[in-house]
């Protein structure tokens, strides 16, 4: 195996951490579709960024309830919104990576495995049961529904635009660790692989899905016709690609996360004690004497 890695092109390697990258702008490009225009792409991409390092660092997907506390400051609707984008995504997503699922089978010849099929009835039950909610009169299931019924037909096909980049990316970056590593026919390969990697992170048992998102794809590229050795290999550079530029975008967006919470402390500072500004006169109360140059003649 450490022959195998030894052996990469780490050119290719850093090509697929630019891939992985592109796939988190990606996904927070889809979450942003359906808050509304008031939050930027850059803020969009910082805020979910900080998501992706705390899920790297922290395991059981803390990271999503990170990334619902930073969204839900800034868009209308608050936390319910966030978690109904939340939910409304990840569905959009699975129902994406079933079909590749399958479609990776078929190409690797290998049988449809039935978990795909009930992964794709599994993930639309958050949403069915929070239109029954809504239908029933519950108020937070129709404040978590509020973004996904406000959205139009445009709104709509650019969120399955943004979560088929998701995806694609994700593939790209899958195939050029494979070919990094020599494994024949990437691109089939990364069909399988992709689809593995999204179960595999489902409930991450440890920090980073460390021995669990790289034994997946290991699995993947095994069942593809990779020798075990060499699937070990591409299967944990794939991982460690990942969790690095996971690591490296989170930063980059928690940072700029803390900056832009800094900003209107600053402001308030400086206008607080701008010399400029007068102080208010406080108002009389009744009753006071009033000075009249009436009175103050006659006093003369």
């Amino acid at each position: 195996m450490f022959a195998a890695l030894r052996g990469a092109n780490p050119g290719e390697l850093v090509l697929a951490g630019c891939c992985f990258a592109t796939a988190v702008a990606c996904s927070a490009a889809s979450w942003r579709t359906l808050l509304g225009p008031t939050l930027s792409l850059g803020d969009a991409c910082a805020r979910y960024g900080a998501g992706s390092l705390v899920n790297t660092l922290v395991p059981a997907r803390a990271g999503d309830a990170v990334r619902l506390g930073l969204f839900g400051r800034v868009v209308p609707g608050g936390l319910l919104a966030a978690g109904g984008v939340a939910a409304a995504v990840g569905t959009a997503r699975w129902l994406a990576v079933v079909p590749l699922a399958i479609a990776g089978a078929v190409a690797a010849r290998l049988p449809v495995p039935p978990l795909a099929i009930a992964a794709a009835g599994a993930a639309t039950l958050p949403l069915a049961g929070a239109w029954l909610l809504a239908c029933r009169g519950s108020r937070r299931a129709a404040a978590l529904l509020a973004p996904l019924r406000g959205a139009g037909p445009r709104c709509l096909a650019s969120l399955s635009a943004w979560v088929a980049g998701t995806i694609a990316a994700r593939i790209a970056a899958a195939t050029l660790a494979g070919a990094a590593l020599g494994v024949p026919h990437p691109l089939t390969a990364a069909l399988l692989v992709v689809p593995a990697l999204e179960l595999a992170g489902v409930v991450p048992l440890t920090p980073a899905n460390v021995g669990v998102a790289g034994g997946a794809a290991a699995l993947a590229f095994h069942a593809h016709g990779v020798p075990l050795r060499a699937a070990l290999a591409a299967g944990f550079a794939l991982h460690a690609v990942e969790t690095v530029t996971g690591i490296a975008v989170g930063v980059t967006g928690a940072a700029a996360v803390l900056r832009q919470r800094r900003r209107p402390d600053r402001h308030r500072t400086v206008s607080a004690r701008s010399p400029g500004r007068r102080p208010r006169r406080r108002p009389r109360r009744r009753g006071s004497a009033r000075f009249s140059p009436i009175r103050a003649r006659g006093e003369r």
